[in-house]
């Protein structure tokens, strides 16, 4: 089961993305804790998400969406009437079909992966402490390396985000955007935005399949989790490299 905040790290997509699918009957909880009022979700959920956002894709409306998801609307008959639109351009339209081709497969090749339990490497860094939809997460990264520009900061890294309560209470997830900088003689000047982590056993994945399918990633952990037996704090990171692979970090209890 997964609470409302793995949900929106798995899918990466927005709290009020997830309030509106609900709310529309696309995606449902399968089980609500009578005592917090937390909602949690199975697979089904996971998959139906990522069904919706490939949907998104290949340009359906939120009515045509929930017309195949809850009206029993068939399928081709939307794709039929997309593809009148998109007679104009045909290679965009072959690069769609291919995408509907690949929408009910979804891979797991966790036994070609490396995880393993390893530190999160202390470091100091500018730091944007706000909750953003994952969609425009540039616009933080950007503000960062302006600050680091403005304040004549040398950047030491990669920039990451520091997700807070996605795994203990799904009410206080935060999310903080950050990235990593020498220390130098302007480092006293910036000091209100620089922040130290500290090191911290964690597991870790390096992901080398692009940032749009990283939630494959975080099933892939939370599987390796629950074959081990072992938990995470609700603090993970996300390290966003120069090559397009991500390194990921679930802090351990």
């Amino acid at each position: 089961m997964y609470t409302r905040g793995q949900l929106e790290q798995i899918g990466k997509v927005g709290r009020k993305a997830i309030r509106l699918y609900e709310e529309e009957g696309m995606i449902t909880s399968s089980k609500i804790d009578p005592w917090n009022g937390y909602h949690y979700y199975d697979d089904k959920q996971i998959a139906r998400l990522e069904k919706i956002k490939q949907y998104k894709q290949l340009g359906f409306s939120l009515a045509d969406i929930k017309g195949v998801l809850c009206k029993g609307i068939p399928e081709n008959e939307i794709l039929s009437m997309k593809k009148i639109e998109l007679e104009r351009n045909i290679k965009d339209m072959q690069e769609l079909r291919r995408s509907m081709d690949e929408i009910d497969k979804i891979e797991h090749p966790y036994d070609r992966r490396e995880i393993s339990e390893s530190y999160f490497p202390e470091c100091i860094c500018l730091f944007i402490e706000e909750n953003v939809d994952l969609e425009i997460l540039g616009i933080s990264v950007g503000k960062l390396y302006e600050k680091a520009f403005k304040n004549n900061l040398k950047i030491a890294g990669a920039h990451f985000v520091k997700y807070e309560g996605l795994l203990a209470d799904d009410s206080a997830f935060k999310m903080t955007t950050c990235l990593p900088i020498i220390q130098t003689d302007a480092y006293n000047e910036a000091a209100e935005y620089i922040r130290a982590e500290k090191s911290t056993k964690c597991i870790h994945l390096n992901y080398t399949e692009g940032f749009s399918k990283v939630g494959n990633a975080h099933i892939w952990l939370k599987e390796y989790m629950d074959r081990k037996k072992t938990s995470c704090t609700g603090t993970i990171y996300e390290v966003y490299n120069h090559d397009m692979s991500l390194d990921i970090y679930y802090e351990l209890n």
